[in-house]
């Protein structure tokens, strides 16, 4: 598993947006390093919480500002987010049933692996619809 790594080709230039790009890779290998460093499974299962709750938060701001901007790939974006937070959560349950089945490494590389082609391939797809707007440019 290695560490996501924040670097200037993911930034899309919409300040909140990066804001929370930068706060994901953050919150997830803050959860890698709980994991490396043998932290127990409560302090495990607050930051998959974290990450899966700041997860859903940045999903809902993002549709918001293409909702506001009227972006004409809304309702596609919006299922590729439903479908990432179903798969995250199917994960998280997974852990809450049967922690000693639960691996950080696989839902570390669910999202991870996820997050980089997503704002590389579909969010830059909303750029220019949603970088003009005020909300977008708060951070």
């Amino acid at each position: 598993m290695a560490l996501l790594q924040w670097r200037d080709s993911l930034r899309l230039g919409v300040p909140a947006v990066d804001a929370d790009h930068q706060r994901l890779v953050y919150s997830l290998n803050r959860l890698h390093f709980l994991d490396v460093s043998g932290d127990d499974r409560p302090v495990i299962a607050s930051a998959v919480e974290d990450v899966l709750d700041y997860t859903r938060e940045h999903f809902r701001r993002e549709e918001m500002l293409m909702r506001l901007a009227a972006y004409p790939g809304y309702k596609a974006h919006c299922r590729i987010h439903r479908d990432m937070v179903m798969r995250a959560a199917e994960l998280k349950r997974r852990f809450r049933d049967d922690p000693s089945g639960f691996t950080v490494v696989t839902f570390y590389n669910l999202i991870a692996d996820w997050l980089i082609p997503h704002v590389l391939e579909e969010d830059v797809k909303m750029k220019p619809w949603i970088e003009k707007l005020d909300e977008a440019n708060a951070a």
